[in-house]
């Protein structure tokens, strides 16, 4: 059973957090030697004031009965991990001081079928990026970043991404039906000789779809997800008001299931700066210097 892995760390300003998917491994029995592995790679290219707190490892299904696991820096398990970054130039000096906590990596991550995607990377040390902003690599840290790569590559860890629909065109919207729920189903026609637009898809399972042209009403043109009732039919998963429909002209495009990739590699682009963020004790849109009531 697939799991999700989140990494929390605090640094010299606030917090950040790294996430990587497991495809083999559940949440319960999960191999503690991956997650010393990651670890030791990570804190090997942190600056010295990055802790990790801890580690979420979630099921991703069934959603209603998924388990979840912490791992804590106190785990005997966990001893021989240091809690902290250990990076120096050199192996016989203290360790460097992490960079601002706003100074992000924009790191892009590549799979074996050249699939995409991008990751922010958080705490290195602060002599890697020189007065102008761009990233300049020094010392080992070459090195130890690739080492941390090639953990992640052993680990078999990677991402989610939604693959394009089977049919790769839209299919004609040629029904829409309210339910007792406010939820609505749709019902597809296949444009020319594509398949039928879900074809492929397991049944059950959630859809990003968009609905475009359609004249009347025009309020359901956009994006919805849906669950798949089958190869032609599809039922939203939130309410959707709408009267008159008249088919004829609205199409609809779908989105394949999501598909797991695994890392290949690892490519610093640059430097970006982002906001620390708020810290993860306080609550969504609480300032922490507000005394409130």
């Amino acid at each position: 059973m697939p799991c999700k892995l989140t990494f929390i760390y605090h640094d010299n300003l606030g917090g950040f957090s790294e996430s990587w998917y497991d495809n083999t491994n559940s949440a319960v029995g999960f191999p503690t030697q991956k997650i010393i592995d990651y670890l030791t790679a990570r804190m090997a290219i942190s600056g010295k004031e990055v802790f990790w707190d801890y580690i979420r490892c979630t099921d991703l299904n069934p959603v209603l009965a998924r388990q979840v696991r912490i791992f804590l820096p106190s785990d005997p398990l966990l001893s021989t991990v240091s809690p902290n970054g250990v990076y120096s130039q050199s192996r016989r000096s203290d360790p460097l001081s992490a960079d601002f906590a706003g100074t992000r990596m924009l790191v892009r991550k590549d799979s074996a079928d050249l699939f995409q995607a991008r990751t922010f990377f958080s705490g290195f040390p602060d002599n890697q990026v020189d007065q102008g902003g761009l990233f300049v690599p020094t010392g080992q840290f070459p090195q130890l970043f690739t080492n941390w790569q090639n953990v992640i590559q052993a680990n078999a860890w990677g991402w989610y991404s939604r693959a394009k629909s089977n049919t790769g065109s839209p299919a004609s919207l040629i029904n829409l039906v309210a339910n007792a729920d406010g939820s609505v189903t749709l019902t597809t026609a296949p444009y020319g000789l594509n398949p039928p637009i879900f074809a492929g898809l397991i049944v059950g399972s959630n859809s990003v779809m968009r609905i475009s042209r359609q004249l009347i009403p025009a309020n359901l043109n956009g994006p919805l997800t849906a669950k798949i009732i089958s190869p032609t039919v599809a039922r939203s998963i939130k309410p959707i008001a709408f009267t008159n429909f008249v088919a004829g002209n609205g199409f609809v495009s779908a989105s394949g299931g999501p598909t797991f990739k695994s890392v290949a590699r690892l490519y610093v682009e640059r430097i970006v700066k982002r906001g620390p963020g708020r810290p993860f004790g306080l609550y969504r849109g609480r300032s922490p210097n507000r005394v409130r009531g």
